[in-house]
């Protein structure tokens, strides 16, 4: 049965709210010279402002948003009287979910407040001289706080839009949207390389296929539960892709330390060497191990957490070896994202088409415990569309803020709930 249409479709909402935050991310804060901060991006170098640099309305993002999620779900984690909220369906995650906007809030003026202080300490000289903010004081880093905390009120109200009238799981569809701008950067990246010289023909093919073969290694691994025997399936990669940042991360502490007068550069392995690609493989690989024993040690089923480590590790390892000759590990994040969160706007797409109207009827934060409650919704002969599955298995734990909503047709809403209560 096609879906009622509606005097607007799903699909248009969702460019709407996208293209609402992207004009929102061009309006500068109250009080910065738009000029003077145009001067300061060509004096550093570039050819037009991007990403932060922009200083708009909505410089914080939902950045504050993704902290306060996740603060508060290792809060819940922590705290054992509020351990059933995590699992307690929709009515536990609500409470939840007001606990994390509250905090989220509370990051937001303090991030604020912080932006507007460093806008008022900021100067530049290449030639030129002049300062960000035009009237300086107490007043105007009131205005650009309460402004930044509006701005990302407004990107948790264009989620929350997309996630109730629009196409795709909001947060997920905002966060992937940022491959726009990125795949822009990396045309222009691509263009000056080869007018200047720096690049030929050869170049650019390599970057397309190392990002293509980044495609394809992501819909393999998120397509493996499908191939496996019925009943016995692990969600790959069973770490999530959290090895990747965590073990740039880890590598990257000597630097900190350094920053700090602590000098231990000499005994640690050096970005860009093989020495350094060899250590980062070895502690992706053994990070793998480490998050898939956290996120499925406790799944019922017939395969255990170990039996998903092999290709999981070997998805992130070749990612990490890929993006070794890249312009930087962020080139194969945002792809893998962005082939996630496109695997999981087609699969709504097909169930709607499929199913008619559907509604959310159970959020699902365990990953590992997903199959379980398709399985329940399989045995009543519920047809089902688990919103955002792809995307979260890449976050596991740490997307408490993009749940999997299960959702069924209207008309067997009620027998969805039974059955998974």
């Amino acid at each position: 049965m096609a879906e009622t249409r509606k005097w607007m479709p799903r699909w248009l909402v969702t460019l709407l709210a996208l293209a609402a935050a992207w004009g929102a991310g061009h309006v500068t804060l109250p009080g910065v010279d738009r000029n003077m901060l145009e001067q300061v991006v060509r004096a550093a170098g570039r050819a037009r402002l991007t990403g932060f640099e922009q200083l708009s309305v909505v410089a914080l993002g939902l950045m504050p948003a993704l902290s306060g999620f996740v603060l508060v779900e290792l809060a819940a984690l922590i705290v054992p009287r509020w351990r059933p909220l995590r699992t307690g369906g929709p009515e536990g995650r609500a409470s939840l979910r007001v606990s994390a906007v509250t905090v989220t809030l509370g990051l937001a003026a303090i991030q604020g407040w912080f932006v507007a202080v460093w806008l008022e300490s900021f100067s530049w000289r290449y030639g030129m001289y002049g300062e960000l903010v035009r009237d300086p004081g107490l007043s105007s880093r009131l205005v650009i706080t309460v402004t930044l905390i509006a701005g990302t009120c407004l990107m948790l109200a264009l989620a929350w839009l997309i996630d109730r009238h629009g196409l795709g799981s909001g947060f997920a569809v905002m966060i992937a949207s940022a491959a726009l701008p990125y795949a822009f950067d990396l045309g222009e990246h691509a263009y000056l390389g080869v007018e200047q010289g720096m690049m030929d023909l050869t170049d650019v093919i390599a970057l397309l296929l190392r990002l293509g073969i980044i495609g394809l290694g992501t819909w393999w691994i998120l397509t493996v539960h499908r191939r496996a025997s019925p009943g016995g399936a692990l969600r790959h990669p069973t770490s999530g892709a959290l090895p990747i940042a965590t073990a740039a991360s880890l590598l990257f502490l000597p630097v900190q330390l350094a920053n700090l007068g602590l000098n231990i550069g000499g005994i640690l392995p050096q970005p860009g060497t093989s020495t350094y690609n060899y250590a980062n493989a070895i502690l992706i690989a053994l990070l793998c191990a480490g998050f898939s024993w956290l996120f499925f040690r406790d799944a019922r089923g017939t395969r255990k957490w170990w039996e998903g480590i092999g290709r999981s590790a070997a998805f992130l390892v070749g990612v990490a070896v890929v993006t070794s000759r890249a312009r930087s590990a962020l080139d194969g994040a945002v792809v893998i994202v962005a082939v996630a969160v496109a695997m999981d706007l087609a699969a709504e797409w097909r169930a709607r088409e499929k199913f008619g109207e559907l509604v959310a009827v159970w959020p699902v934060h365990q990953v590992a415990r997903l199959d379980e409650h398709l399985a329940r919704l399989a045995a009543a002969n519920i047809p089902v569309l688990a919103r955002g599955e792809h995307y979260r298995t890449l976050l596991h734990f740490f997307g408490p803020y993009a749940p999997i909503d299960l959702m069924v047709p209207a008309a067997r809403a009620a027998d969805a709930r039974k059955a998974l209560e």
